[in-house]
């Protein structure tokens, strides 16, 4: 994969995980809103499969830094998923769930979820 296609699939991911409701981005119109966050989460189902498919995918790590934790969130299940970068996407999850809230929540889900699949890391 070349410079400019890792960056697509950077701005895609921040794209779609930017659209997504959370605390701080709550709904204003709650049918809009969920249209919205709905088609966002198929965009990010369609694009987890893209990179499925890829060999080099050494922009994940970039996103699991990102400022935005929705960004960080997404990229680190998708990472999970993968079987890569499993490490850093525990420790931003973790970060996440040390934050609280809905997100902390989903965060710590995200990580049951990954363990109830036979999954387990050890720090």
């Amino acid at each position: 994969m070349t410079g400019p296609e890792m960056t697509n699939y950077t701005d895609e991911y921040i794209r779609y995980c930017l659209q997504l409701t959370n605390e701080n981005n709550p709904p204003v119109h709650p049918h809009e809103n969920v249209a919205r966050h709905n088609q966002a989460m198929r965009q990010l189902g369609a694009l987890y499969h893209r990179v499925e498919k890829e060999k080099d995918r050494r922009f994940l790590p970039g996103l699991l830094r990102h400022e935005d934790l929705r960004v960080r969130k997404i990229a680190a299940a998708h990472c999970l998923g993968l079987n890569v970068y499993k490490f850093r996407a525990l420790r931003a999850l973790r970060k996440i769930i040390r934050g609280g809230g809905i997100e902390g929540f989903s965060a710590e889900m995200t990580i049951k979820m990954w363990k109830k699949q036979g999954h387990h890391l050890t720090f």
